[in-house]
């Protein structure tokens, strides 16, 4: 993150099966989201500064996680909505494809 300047990372194929946030020790806040019945984590490394401009975050299933922060450009107050979607793959069951499918609709 710091070599290339990132205050947002979306990590994947991390397996942790709960809900959480953590604090690493340089401050780099951890916030994760996985479900052990399909195996779908959601996981974002956020800078100290990223985190405090964090509203809040929220696992809206086991395939969708939405972040919330605010912002200012050019001094104006904004929000922005990072919302990460764990899509199926070639290989996963064909009710899966079809509802990532319905949901690009």
């Amino acid at each position: 993150m710091n070599r290339y300047n990132l205050s947002i990372l979306r990590l994947s194929e991390i397996r942790w099966n709960s809900s959480g946030a953590t604090k690493l020790a340089d401050g780099t806040a951890v916030i994760f989201s996985g479900h052990q019945e399909d195996g779908a984590p959601h996981t974002f490394m956020l800078t100290s500064e990223s985190r405090r401009a964090m509203i809040s975050w929220e696992p809206t299933n086991a395939r969708i996680l939405i972040a919330r922060f605010r912002t200012r450009h050019l001094k104006t107050p904004a929000h922005i909505h990072v919302i990460q979607y764990y899509a199926s793959t070639y290989d996963s069951s064909e009710e899966d494809n079809d509802d990532f499918c319905h949901l690009m609709k």
